[in-house]
């Protein structure tokens, strides 16, 4: 069970992008399109739409088009839940499984129209089941080629960004004796002081913040309650200080590898601890910082 659990939570590219849901949608649409003008399963052949394959494949393709451009709304009105950075394969899952209600729901109003179908084809369950059984192949084809994409994509951003940092590394190692920081963090209600130079990263927890940092060669811990936006307003002075994510304050001079995959970017600061996600809206900002301190 636990390995289910964290199967589903396992990262997945998101709908951050309208552009990449549309392109997505389409090419589902394309090859449900060809599977029922060329294919015509389920004897859909004997029921086509003034006897033309090619005008059956369009009202139904294009009624699957619609159905899904409308849950695009979604995308919109509930853009927290929708968060790239956050995006599950059990979310996908939960998406996947609303498309096709939604599609069969179309498939059930189109067959209910026509009003010269047979009563059991135009139930509910036999318009869902056809929804699935069309529709599930595409859907995985789509799936992939988006999944692809952004991989892709991602990694070539990955070596650019990865480039940046080799540039930077022999900056400082031409200037040794330059610090990257000076004095403390400017942390209320914080016993210990951490330096500018230990610092690795700030990450927001509920009502708490875990600081991050390196002190005689060990990475240590320091929690305060406090929020990120505290922090963040406490030090907006120190300039390689970066937000790189709603939940995460990072050092950029403590970047040690930018990586990447079809969900996005993460940033490794430390070889103990896990990489720092990089959210979607700030990869830009990211990316100009990077340039500017090379």
């Amino acid at each position: 069970m636990n390995r289910l659990i964290n199967t589903l939570k396992q990262p997945h590219p998101g709908y951050g992008d309208l552009r990449i849901y549309f392109r997505t949608v389409l090419g589902i649409v394309l090859v449900v399109f060809l599977i029922l003008s060329i294919l015509q399963p389920f004897k859909i052949g004997e029921r086509n739409i003034e006897g033309n394959a090619y005008i059956t494949a369009a009202v139904y393709a294009g009624g699957a088009f619609l159905a899904m451009s409308l849950n695009a709304l979604w995308l919109l009105l509930f853009r927290d839940w929708f968060r790239a950075e956050s995006w599950t394969l059990g979310k996908e899952l939960i998406v996947m499984g609303y498309q096709f209600f939604s599609i069969g729901i179309t498939i059930w109003l189109i067959n209910h129209f026509r009003g010269t179908l047979a009563p059991e084809d135009t139930g509910f369950a036999r318009s869902f089941f056809l929804a699935i059984a069309i529709g599930i192949l595409p859907y995985i084809i789509a799936t992939f080629g988006r999944h692809n994409y952004l991989l892709r994509h991602h990694l070539k951003a990955v070596a650019a960004f990865n480039e940046q940092l080799k540039e930077l590394q022999m900056l400082k190692q031409e200037d040794a004796g330059r610090k990257t920081g000076t004095g403390y963090l400017n942390i209320p209600r914080l016993e210990h002081p951490v330096g500018v130079d230990d610092f690795l990263f700030a990450e927001s927890k509920g009502n708490n913040l875990l600081i991050q940092f390196v002190a005689n060669n060990r990475v240590q811990t320091h929690t305060v309650r406090s929020t990120l936006n505290d922090f963040a307003q406490a030090n907006a002075d120190i300039s390689h200080l970066f937000r790189c994510h709603r939940s995460f304050i990072i050092n950029l001079d403590k970047i040690m590898q930018v990586q990447g995959n079809a969900a996005g970017y993460q940033v490794v600061l430390h070889p103990e601890l896990p990489p720092v996600v990089v959210a979607r809206s700030n990869v830009a900002a990211f990316k100009q910082l990077l340039a500017e301190k090379g």
